[in-house]
């Protein structure tokens, strides 16, 4: 295992967060130009929408609890691995999986599935900026 410091395992966990944000709303972003402008505003607007809902109830107290939990490991002992707890990390493996199956099968329609990745996108955005106040602020 790759050892580091809690500086390094803030800075791991922000980049990790940052390309799991950037392939959303890419993701989001391509899609984008498959709907008229007034579809494209009704879609941003749910996305919007579902991202604040997700910030408020979910992404924020994740982010305080993953740096909480971060601050309180043990300097000596810490490796890269320890960026998010084990339940976590089990989510994210199924939340990517059912994204890659929803995508695949398609049986779900893109005007779905477009503000669904762009409010998770902007929600993991929220936990990326999180991170990189709570990184400079621990400097």
């Amino acid at each position: 295992m790759i050892k580091t410091s809690k500086k390094g395992l803030l800075l791991f966990t922000t980049f990790i967060w940052s390309i799991a944000t950037y392939m959303l709303l890419y993701r989001a972003y391509t899609w984008s130009n498959l709907f008229t402008l007034h579809q494209l505003i009704f879609l941003l607007s749910i996305g919007v929408a579902i991202a604040l809902f997700k910030i408020r109830f979910i992404f924020h107290k994740v982010a305080v609890q993953n740096y909480n939990r971060i601050l309180k490991l043990n300097n000596s002992q810490l490796t890269l691995w320890q960026f998010q707890n084990t339940r976590s990390k089990i989510m994210i493996v199924f939340m990517m999986s059912l994204g890659i199956f929803l995508r695949r099968f398609s049986f779900i329609s893109i005007k779905v599935l477009m503000p669904l990745y762009l409010g998770i996108g902007l929600a993991m955005f929220y936990v990326v900026l999180f991170n990189l106040k709570k990184l400079f602020s621990y400097i």
